[in-house]
């Protein structure tokens, strides 16, 4: 398999030439896409960051929840917020959310297990 020392690292349709040379059948995808972005290092930054993206957008969604249950408990004081479970797992969710939006943020010893 092709590594980030390849002599034409820097031509992806030549890695991927090398890659169809190399292996009998499809190459693996993970190889295929590190050519075609020019090494692992991009590609694994692209993912990262679109991870990050993602859980940014998921914890803001989580918030709009939050909002809007909260503003439908003010409307009917007879509820409790504190026994609405559809109000703590959205409030887990944001938890998640956040974490995983900061966890390249902070240092591997600081951040919550769960994202490990």
């Amino acid at each position: 398999m092709t590594d980030d020392s390849h002599p034409h690292a820097a031509d992806p349709a030549t890695l991927l030439a090398s890659l169809y040379r190399d292996f009998t059948g499809p190459p693996p995808r993970a190889a295929v896409s590190a050519a075609l972005l020019g090494g692992r290092e991009p590609r694994d930054a692209g993912r990262i960051a679109a991870t990050r993206r993602l859980a940014s957008r998921l914890a803001a969604d989580a918030r709009l929840g939050i909002a809007r249950r909260r503003a439908a408990y003010g409307r009917a004081p007879r509820l409790d917020p504190a026994n609405d479970p559809w109000l703590a797992r959205l409030v887990a969710d944001l938890a998640l959310h956040r974490a995983t939006a900061v966890a390249g943020l902070m240092p591997a010893h600081s951040m919550p297990s769960a994202i490990l």
